[in-house]
């Protein structure tokens, strides 16, 4: 910080208060001025009569301006002069620009060694140390120069302002990221924050063949899960509860891909009769607050979160089993069945050998069942054949079904019992193939579970 004249004139408050300030830098000016001709000056001249002669002539003839010295000094302090040692006359102070000196006397001086520095460049260097100690130690008190610090820092531009604030904001916001960034991925931080910073940064927790499963979906899902098992008063395990959600959106998210490989879409009609099947009669209002009390959402939230995704896996279930999943299963229970129908009698020796469930040891014998004990499929086709029959095609949720009842009577509390056999195809699992799906597809977890 550089105290120009105008900034001492401002700290006065008198004419006064002006010259004593004055008074007090010529003193300290002559003091080194002396010091300087005793320690510097004085081995040029002492060992030299003519120019001691010289030398005393020149100070008794002239007056050293110390006013216009100060002045200089400040100016060189200030950066607003230089001197240029190398065109000036070496001599001694008296002799330098602080004094009008003859240029006879400037002449007689003693040439300084190249290797020295001249006394004048030694004199100034002095005098301009020693008054930037009084000017900024002794000569001002720290009010000042505060406000002189504070004035400087006031008159910054604008654009400079609008900079700094700029830069700090976007370092504060960085830092934020960086911590919510860290919570969340490292540290297991889930809750309301975490749900709202989320929904502002959509950051992925993983990746499923390329597609994101979005954090903010994810985090919701659990607060979900949490909100449940406390209103049941149930045990929570929070990483089991992660675990589960992070499994959830994975898989509804392979079936989405599965339904978008087979061109699958929803329709309104769908939605409207599934949920007139769930709510029944219900108004709007009742179904929004079933929908609050169960699931903490809105009747729109429940659709989206809830209804929708189980209507897509039934449809995708529902193409799985009509597709080439299930089609040959079928095909090959026909033909079965027509094998059959031609010769009955091959009905043991082909449930010994097609059978997919323990009946095959037994030749598809399933010995005496109640009504209660089997499918209900299978139950209104046993109501219907007599001893001997068999069955057309039957499918239950276990698979294909050829059902021959060998004999049929009354228990002992008068309820039918039934001799059954059948021919039975495994029906393939939609889970199994889902599951499969699952390990086929590349995954990436990001989030630490």
């Amino acid at each position: 910080m550089v105290v120009n004249k105008n900034q001492l004139s401002k700290t006065a408050t008198s004419m006064s208060a002006k010259k004593k300030l004055a008074d007090k830098f010529k003193n300290k000016i002559d003091l080194e001025v002396k010091i300087l001709d005793d320690t510097q000056s004085s081995k040029y001249v002492v060992n030299n009569p003519d120019l001691s002669k010289e030398y005393n002539q020149v100070e008794e003839k002239n007056d050293m301006d110390l006013e216009e010295a100060r002045r200089m000094v400040l100016d060189l302090i200030k950066g607003q002069r230089q001197l240029n040692v190398e065109q000036s006359q070496p001599g001694f102070l008296h002799l330098s620009k602080f004094h009008k000196a003859k240029p006879e006397a400037a002449k007689m001086m003693p040439k300084v060694p190249e290797n020295q520095e001249s006394p004048k460049v030694i004199a100034l260097s002095r005098i301009k140390t020693k008054l930037k100690s009084l000017i900024y130690k002794k000569e001002y008190p720290a009010e000042t120069i505060k406000k002189v610090k504070k004035s400087k820092l006031l008159r910054l531009d604008p654009n400079s302002k609008l900079k700094i604030i700029s830069t700090a904001l976007v370092i504060f916001l960085f830092v934020v990221f960086l911590i919510m960034v860290s919570g969340i991925y490292l540290a297991r931080w889930q809750g309301f924050w975490v749900i709202k910073f989320t929904q502002m940064v959509p950051l992925p927790v993983a990746y499923v063949k390329s597609q994101q499963v979005k954090a903010s979906s994810f985090f919701k899902d659990i607060a979900v899960l949490e909100a449940y098992f406390r209103r049941q008063n149930l045990p929570i395990s929070l990483l089991e509860i992660r675990q589960q959600t992070l499994n959830k959106q994975i898989e509804f998210k392979i079936i989405q891909q599965l339904a978008e490989a087979d061109n699958l879409l929803l329709t309104e009609e769908e939605i409207q009769h599934q949920l007139s099947k769930v709510f029944e009669d219900q108004k709007s209002d009742q179904v929004d607050l079933l929908t609050q009390e169960l699931y903490g959402w809105t009747f729109d939230q429940y659709l989206e979160k809830v209804l929708k995704p189980l209507l897509l896996r039934d449809k995708v279930e529902e193409n799985f089993y009509n597709s080439d999943g299930g089609r040959h299963i079928k095909d090959t229970i026909n033909g079965l069945y027509g094998l059959i129908i031609e010769n009955q009698s091959r009905f043991s020796e082909i449930a010994s050998q097609v059978n997919q469930d323990e009946s095959y040891a037994a030749k598809g014998d399933l010995g005496w069942l109640k009504l209660g004990e089997v499918s209900p499929e299978i139950e209104l086709r046993l109501l219907d054949l007599q001893p001997g029959e068999i069955s057309p095609v039957v499918e239950t949720r276990y698979g294909y079904h050829i059902i021959r009842l060998e004999e049929k009577m009354l228990d002992d509390s008068d309820q039918p019992i039934f001799h059954v056999s059948h021919i039975f195809l495994k029906r393939p699992s939609f889970d199994d193939y889902l599951n499969e799906q699952i390990k086929k597809a590349t995954i990436v977890t990001l989030i630490r579970i």
